[in-house]
């Protein structure tokens, strides 16, 4: 049986009489482990450049607002989202005589198109 030596010495004999100007060494890897022409060696490419988001505030605010949290009106747990715990909030601040805040639901009723001061309902007088 052969030493694992004298076969290797064999293997680096073939090698050396197919290719004899060429010198395996730093920066010099043997023929048969290089990269195959028309074949990409990392063919997902590298991760890139991740996106980032854009601040918008619009966008956060309504993500906010959207949000559920429960309440306690009346003594009873309610569900409600931020949007409209605002709103009743502000709605009540109208009522008790808050003029700016009177405005305020002025505006998004005109806004909505629904029950504004100047409109009249069908059937009203």
């Amino acid at each position: 049986m052969a030493s694992s030596s004298a076969t290797s010495k064999l293997k680096r004999s073939r090698l050396t009489t197919e290719k004899k100007d060429y010198e395996v060494g730093y920066k010099k890897p043997p023929v048969a482990t290089r990269f195959k022409k028309g074949k990409c060696p990392n063919p997902l490419g590298r991760g890139g450049k991740k996106k980032t988001q854009e601040f918008d505030p619009g966008r956060i605010l309504q993500s906010i607002d959207n949000e559920a949290i429960m309440v306690n009106i009346e003594g009873e747990r309610k569900r409600m989202l931020k949007a409209e715990i605002n709103f009743q909030q502000l709605f009540t601040k109208a009522i008790k005589g808050s003029l700016p805040d009177a405005r305020t639901i002025a505006k998004m009723a005109a806004k909505r198109g629904r029950h504004s001061p100047g409109r009249r309902r069908v059937g009203q007088r």
